[in-house]
C-alpha cells in the first residue's frame, strides 16, 4: 500500500527559493517596511506559488487582525449562481483583487430577517475577518446593527447606502444612452425598471426622469416610466411582456425603451417582435446589463454596464484605509458606467432594414 506523506511548505521554503533569511521571509508576508517593496512582492508570489499562508491564529494573535476580508450577500449560494444581476461579477472581482493584493478571503450569505428575528454575520461576530464589503439590499435587521458597530467592525457597502459606499452612477448611466438616443433622432423614449427598493433601481427611474427634463422630451403618457415588482423570475417576465404589449400598441408609441436588466430586454424585444416590430429599425432597445448577457444571442443587446472591477478595487481601499485606521469615516465614491452600443439602436424612423422581426415579405 503507497503512503503519501504531503509536507505543509513553510517559510523556510519561500527562504531557500529566495535566497534570504527566514526571518525577511516573515517580515515580507507582515508587509513590514524593513523589506523593500520589490522583494515583498516576490516573496509573497512565492509563497502563492508553493501554496504557503501563514496560520490566521498566529497572525491574529499577533496583530489583533486575522489578515482576511469578508463579503456578505443577501441570499444563498444557489440563487447567486442562478441569478441575472450584479453579484457575480462583484463577488467574481472581489475574489481575484483580494488574492492579488495577497489577501484571505471569506464569503457569507445572509439571509433577512423574518419573522422579527435577526442574525448577525458570522465572519464578524465569530472574529473570522478584519472587515467586510456589504454586497446589495441591507434589510431593516442588517442596517441598524451594522451602523451601531463603529470602528469595532468596519465595513464598506457596494450599491447601496452607508457611511462608506460605492456606488456606479446608474442615473448618469442612463442619461448618458438617452442623449445617445436623442442624438439619433428619438424624442419618444419609454423607461422600464424595477424594484425601488433597490438603491441601483431607484437610481435608474431617477437617471430617466432627469434625462426627459434635460433633453426637453416630452413622455405620452406616465405608463412609459414603469417597472416590475420584486418576485419569481416567471412572474416578473410576464409582467415585462404586458407592459410592452400594451405600451408598443399605443398610438403613438415609444420608438426607444431604455430597461433595467438584460431579461427585461429580452422580454420587451420578444413582444414588439410579437406585434411585428423590427428591432432596432422599428424600436431601439439599451439597457443596464452584464455585457455576458447582452451577447448570449442575436441580437446583442446594447448596454450601460458597471465598472465591476473599479468599484470593488475602490471599496477595498476604503475597507483597508479603515481597518489601518488612516481612511475617511464617511466617504461616498460614483463610477461611471460605460455606453456600449451593439445590435439593438439605431437612429429613429431610418434605421437598416431588416433586422429582427417576424414580417413576412
Amino acid at each position: 500500500m503507497t503512503s503519501y506523506n504531503f509536507k505543509k511548505p513553510t517559510v523556510f521554503d519561500i527562504a531557500r527559493r529566495m535566497g534570504v533569511s527566514h526571518t525577511a521571509v516573515s517580515l515580507a508576508l507582515r508587509d513590514s517596511k524593513r523589506v523593500g517593496a520589490v522583494r515583498r512582492a516576490r516573496i509573497k508570489e512565492i509563497a502563492r506559488e508553493i501554496g504557503y499562508y501563514p496560520r490566521a491564529a498566529a497572525l491574529a494573535l499577533r496583530s489583533h487582525r486575522t489578515g482576511c476580508l469578508g463579503i456578505l450577500l443577501e441570499g444563498t449560494g444557489e440563487e447567486l449562481v442562478a441569478e441575472s444581476g450584479f453579484s457575480s461579477p462583484l463577488l467574481y472581482y472581489f475574489l481575484g483583487q483580494c488574492r492579488a493584493r495577497s489577501l484571505h478571503e471569506y464569503v457569507e450569505f445572509y439571509q433577512p430577517s423574518a419573522n422579527g428575528s435577526f442574525q448577525p454575520p458570522r465572519q464578524l461576530t465569530g472574529g473570522v475577518v478584519d472587515g467586510m464589503l456589504v454586497l446589495g439590499y441591507v434589510d431593516a435587521g442588517l442596517r441598524p446593527w451594522l451602523q451601531g458597530q463603529g470602528d469595532r467592525y468596519p465595513w464598506v457597502s457596494l450599491d447601496e447606502p452607508g457611511a462608506l459606499a460605492v456606488y456606479s452612477a446608474t442615473d448618469e448611466g442612463v442619461c448618458q444612452a438617452v442623449k445617445c438616443l436623442v442624438e439619433l433622432g428619438h424624442r419618444r423614449i419609454a423607461y422600464y425598471g424595477g424594484p425601488k427598493r433597490f438603491t441601483t433601481h431607484r437610481l435608474g427611474f431617477v437617471g430617466f426622469r432627469r434625462a426627459v427634463r434635460r433633453f426637453g422630451l416630452v413622455v405620452e403618457r406616465e405608463q412609459w416610466i414603469a417597472g416590475f415588482e420584486a418576485g419569481e423570475p416567471e412572474h416578473a417576465a410576464r409582467q415585462q411582456s404586458q407592459w410592452a404589449q400594451e405600451v408598443l400598441g399605443q398610438t403613438p408609441r415609444p420608438t426607444a425603451i431604455v430597461f433595467h436588466g438584460a431579461p427585461s430586454g429580452r422580454n420587451i424585444l420578444m413582444a414588439a417582435v410579437g406585434q411585428g416590430l423590427s428591432v432596432p429599425r422599428d424600436l431601439s432597445l439599451i439597457g443596464i446589463a452584464l455585457a455576458i448577457e447582452a451577447q448570449r444571442g442575436p441580437p446583442f443587446l446594447s448596454t450601460i454596464e458597471a465598472d465591476f472591477g473599479g468599484m470593488v478595487g475602490a471599496a477595498l481601499d476604503l475597507l483597508l484605509g479603515r481597518i489601518e485606521g488612516k481612511g475617511p469615516k464617511q466617504k461616498v465614491v460614483r463610477l461611471m458606467p460605460r455606453l456600449v452600443q451593439r445590435d439593438t439602436v439605431a437612429p429613429a424612423a431610418t434605421g437598416p432594414a431588416g433586422g429582427y422581426s417576424n414580417r413576412v415579405g
